[in-house]
């Protein structure tokens, strides 16, 4: 699920990959 609040920029993507991930990439 991608949350542009939880997305600060390319420096926490590993993080934005992850949190998307265990959200369940789908949404």
């Amino acid at each position: 699920a991608y949350d542009p609040l939880t997305w600060r920029g390319p420096q926490d993507a590993m993080a934005h990959e992850f949190y998307r991930w265990e959200r369940g990439a789908t949404g």
